[in-house]
């Protein structure tokens, strides 16, 4: 091939009429050289503050200590494709506390009554008891302005053995949360829950909105990041519609390697796990017994976050916001063998909901217009230790 003809003489300006307009010539350079730099700068930071809010990566602020985790495009497509804006059924402002004396008095089963003060940064419950009602078919409602404004869950693992998830939907259950997996309180081993894989696909097959959780034993943040990524690769191939739960016990009657977490690093441990799935495209939520909340986890430090709060009672007393209840562990729902927890979710993560339900379709009136209940839901408020937590100790 010819080479094409070069010229060795160094670039020069064209000849000018006078040394003025020579400089102005120069200068006219200068400035095209500049801009061109300053769109190349611009395009580069727009790229990198793109990955950073689309989940890519964890900012400096974000991290404080969390090692960040890289999201590979298929996973990306799968987290953008279901996510979706949350509808809250019983939207209103948060509310916080102005009294900086005020006590949350709860009972204690060693010590009888006992107080905590009510914290002025965190926000307050806004639910109301009296709204609360309790139908034939097993489930509790909250009802407000004529309608229904929550919906009907429970969560299962292993422990719950085979079931129909067809008759479980059939049953009236709107969500469900599956435990993906745990971390044992004796070794400390993770692993996958057994019927995780059954469970989560029977439920996405059945219609049924579906979140997952973890149950946690970590001790460090390093820990709980792991877990966080187990749970995040078991749930890549599936649609999740609900939250991505961290669920942290006490393990009580027994001896565990839990027993000396810290305040300070059980909150980190919290923080470190629901950083991760939020970077991730996901909703981190976390699950805590009413005391466990009050208590253990520094409440302040983790108002980024939405609650699910286990209390068994008719009624309950928890102060601060929560978006979940489980309010028993002894319920009944055709489809399952022996009990299972049962929830009411008061927002509608997967932002499906369009109008709300009329309360005509699950309760009847009285001749004077009053809802009537039906006899309380079964529930159990003795237990300290859970069945789970007493299996898993290897």
């Amino acid at each position: 091939m010819a080479k094409e003809k070069t010229n060795d003489k160094h670039f020069e300006f064209p000849l000018e009429k006078n040394g003025e307009s020579k400089l102005k010539t120069t200068l006219k350079i200068l400035n095209i050289s500049f801009i061109v730099l300053l769109l190349v700068t611009i395009a580069v930071l727009s790229v990198l503050l793109y990955n950073a809010y689309s989940g890519k990566l964890i900012s400096p602020q974000q991290t404080d200590g969390i090692t960040p985790v890289s999201v590979a495009d298929p996973q990306y497509e799968i987290i953008k494709r279901y996510a979706r804006e949350p509808f809250t059924l019983t939207a209103h402002s948060p509310v916080f506390n102005d009294d900086i004396y005020k006590k949350v008095l709860f009972q204690d089963g060693g010590m009888g009554e006992v107080w905590i003060p009510l914290l002025t940064d965190v926000p307050l419950n806004q639910l109301k008891n009296e709204n609360y009602h309790n139908a034939e078919n097993g489930f509790k409602y909250y009802l407000h302005n004529g309608s229904i404004n929550s919906l009907v869950g429970i969560d299962v693992s292993v422990h719950n053995g085979d079931i129909d998830w067809q008759k479980v939907k059939a049953a009236g259950v709107d969500f469900a949360f599956i435990r993906t997996g745990v971390r044992t309180y004796g070794s400390g081993v993770s692993k996958l829950d057994d019927n995780y894989q059954k469970n989560i696909q029977g439920a996405v097959d059945a219609g049924i909105k579906v979140g997952v959780y973890f149950f946690s034993q970590a001790v460090s943040v390093e820990e709980a990041v792991e877990e966080s990524n187990l749970i995040l690769d078991a749930i890549e191939p599936y649609e999740i519609s609900f939250p991505v739960v961290y669920d942290w016990e006490i393990i009580a009657g027994d001896d565990a390697r839990t027993d000396d977490v810290k305040v300070a690093d059980f909150t980190d441990c919290a923080i470190a796990f629901c950083e991760n799935i939020k970077n991730n495209g996901y909703v981190p939520m976390i699950y805590a017994s009413r005391k466990l909340l009050y208590l253990k986890y520094d409440l302040s430090r983790l108002t980024d976050y939405d609650f699910w709060v286990a209390d068994y009672n008719d009624e309950t007393s928890y102060y601060y916001d929560y978006k979940i209840w489980q309010y028993s562990n002894t319920g009944k729902v055709d489809g399952i063998s022996g009990d299972v927890d049962l929830n009411i979710s008061f927002v509608d993560y997967s932002g499906e909901f369009t109008e709300p339900i009329p309360v005509s379709s699950v309760f009847q009136y009285d001749t004077s217009g009053n809802v009537i209940d039906a006899t309380t839901t079964s529930t159990s408020t003795s237990s300290t230790i859970s069945n789970e937590e007493l299996v898993i100790n290897n």
